[in-house]
């Protein structure tokens, strides 16, 4: 009996199967834990690398349009550089109108600086139909803007001109003013064009009167 109690009073001290199997269990839960994780980055990843390749797709399609239509833009101004003028005498005429309905309006003088305004913007609009108009329409007048306002002879200071009106025009409230000031500043990207043009057009013809040249008998 004393035997009995003693074996059975024995306490082991080996881990049972419990412990072991937490001891397994805890590796395997933290890789699980880690899996999930990395399951979860490549999740939130795969939304982002998929936006930004779409945004540099559409980023690289506009820019070929972009650069197709200005080329498209080129050919036409270089082609028909007398369409530039046109638009340029027809701005000037919505410019002039414009600014003298503005005038009219008899409650502007509360801002005289902007009435002012108004009133260079008009004399502005006359001087480009002036300018950009029909050369047998009163030609002394005609003679005489041109002979004051010597800056717009060129095509780079006209296109500085039509910038500057274009900037004015965009400080303007309402939508139809705002449509002026592009109006305007494609104007002036047009007499930039016609001043890029006119080198090449020069340079090509005189490639071709050499060519002529060296072709002529000898």
């Amino acid at each position: 009996m004393a035997a009995e109690e003693a074996s059975g009073g024995s306490v082991s001290l080996s881990p049972g199967p419990a412990a072991q199997m937490t001891s397994v269990a805890g590796p395997n839960a933290a890789g699980a834990v880690h899996a999930q994780r990395m399951a979860q980055q490549a999740m939130q990843s795969a939304p982002q690398e998929v936006s930004q390749e779409f945004t540099s797709q559409a980023m690289s399609g506009a820019s070929r349009v972009i650069g197709n239509a200005a080329q498209e833009v080129r050919i036409f101004v270089e082609s028909n550089p007398y369409s530039v003028t046109a638009l340029s005498f027809i701005g000037g005429l919505v410019l002039a109108l414009v600014s003298f309905v503005n005038l009219l309006n008899i409650f502007s003088i509360i801002a005289p600086l902007k009435y002012i305004l108004q009133i260079y913007q008009l004399l502005f609009g006359l001087i480009i139909c002036l300018i950009d108009g029909p050369g047998n329409r009163l030609p002394t007048l005609r003679a005489k803007v041109i002979g004051y306002a010597s800056f717009l002879h060129t095509n780079t200071s006209r296109a500085l001109f039509y910038m500057f009106i274009a900037c004015i025009e965009g400080e303007q409230a309402g939508i139809f003013r705002q449509l002026v000031a592009w109006y305007f500043a494609a104007i002036a990207v047009g007499h930039l064009v016609l001043t890029w043009a006119k080198p090449r057009n020069l340079a090509q013809q005189d490639s071709r009167q050499q060519g002529l040249v060296s072709e002529g008998p000898s």
